[in-house]
């Protein structure tokens, strides 16, 4: 408990801060590390990353997005850390807009709530066909647009959520402008329009996850006084709950495949 009391007191020093504030990174980036049962959250998530690159190709591992999290140190992968709004924690700085990638050299990228900010995710899409081998994947993991995650993020969090608006995102800001619902729209609302954009990235699976433990992480803010101890209980019951993600569940998993080979 008095790990947990600690780390909100650090959080405090981030929560009148922007999100656009390089500065941020590093005490977030401690906020996930330290706040245990935050840290669980991210841990599932990231065994979701794992899972998916034991079948990937042979290649490059890239994150986008690293920001604030820890991948490369849970995963232990060969893995390049890349960011467009800060140096911290990353080995490359660059927008996912314009990757700095050869072709045919990336086996897998991984995304934790990154696509929700690109703000033309029609550049990213092609620059990721060009850089994944046959083969080689995205997986990200991207909020959901259930009843349940429809309310809660319109209340509790500090990003747009639009699930009328097209696929681009207007503003300066690398996270602050955004829309939450963005992932929802391209690969739910407007499936068959991806598909027919990009036939060689083909969907190979969207799961629904996550109703209530990321919520009570602090929705973004990490700023909840639950102790580590009692993520399992609270994980054991969202389980439970696994026939109503579709009502409830604020997350999603999205799985592409470069099919360019086969075509």
């Amino acid at each position: 408990m008095i790990k947990q009391l600690l780390t909100h007191l650090k959080y405090s020093n981030i929560k009148n801060m922007s999100y656009d504030n390089p500065e941020i990174m590093p005490l977030m980036h401690y906020n996930v590390k330290n706040h245990g049962f935050v840290r669980r959250v991210y841990e599932d998530f990231y065994k979701v990353f794992m899972n998916a690159a034991t079948s990937a190709p042979d290649g490059k591992m890239v994150e986008l997005g690293t920001g604030y999290g820890f991948l490369k140190e849970f995963s232990r992968m060969d893995l390049i850390c890349s960011d467009i709004n800060t140096n911290f924690n990353i080995d490359l700085r660059f927008s996912a807009e314009h990757l700095p990638l050869k072709d045919n050299t990336v086996s897998v990228f991984f995304m934790t709530g990154v696509l929700h900010h690109i703000k033309n995710v029609d550049l990213f899409f092609k620059d990721v066909q060009k850089a994944l081998v046959p083969g080689g994947k995205v997986v990200m993991i991207e909020p959901f647009n259930s009843p349940f995650a429809r309310v809660m993020y319109r209340i509790s969090h500090h990003e747009p959520f639009d699930p009328e608006s097209g696929w681009k995102i207007s503003g300066e800001k690398h996270l602050a402008d955004a829309n939450i619902a963005l992932p929802w729209i391209i690969f739910m609302r407007d499936r068959k329009v991806f598909e027919s954009k990009y036939p060689n990235l083909r969907i190979k699976k969207i799961e629904t996850h996550n109703p209530i433990t990321f919520q009570l992480s602090g929705a973004g803010a990490f700023n909840t006084f639950l102790p580590g101890f009692a993520y399992p209980f609270f994980k054991t019951f969202e389980l439970l709950l696994r026939p109503l993600y579709h009502y409830l569940a604020m997350w999603m998993t999205i799985e592409l495949e470069n099919v360019e080979a086969t075509i």
